[in-house]
């Protein structure tokens, strides 16, 4: 298997190709790629860019890349990246503390 993340900050996407090789013989395993194997990869490779976090999905979530079907070999999903919001701090002045005087007594 296959896979290439690929970021697009212009329009704060990424997208996920995969890609496998077809079966060719009957004794060789059938494998098939689903959503949940595809956010199972995304968790362990990949990792968005500082000022991002990972959206959600915006394309079909209900591909399946199979390499018993030679039209299914291929799949690609774009997941948004939200920008993270900066928080600025701003700092204010401390109190002041006022001096107690004391008036002598005549």
């Amino acid at each position: 298997m296959n896979f290439k993340f690929t970021n697009n900050m212009e329009n704060n996407s990424m997208m996920l190709e995969v890609s496998i090789s077809p079966r060719k013989t009957l004794k060789e395993e059938r494998k098939r790629i689903k959503f949940k194997h595809i956010l199972e990869l995304i968790k362990q490779n990949y990792t968005p860019p500082k000022t991002y976090t990972m959206g959600e999905c915006v394309s079909n979530t209900h591909v399946i890349v199979d390499n018993d079907d030679k039209n299914a070999l291929e799949g690609k999903w774009i997941f948004s990246l939200v920008p993270k919001k900066v928080v600025t701090k701003t700092k204010t002045a401390p109190a002041k503390k006022t001096k107690k005087t004391t008036t002598a007594k005549v």
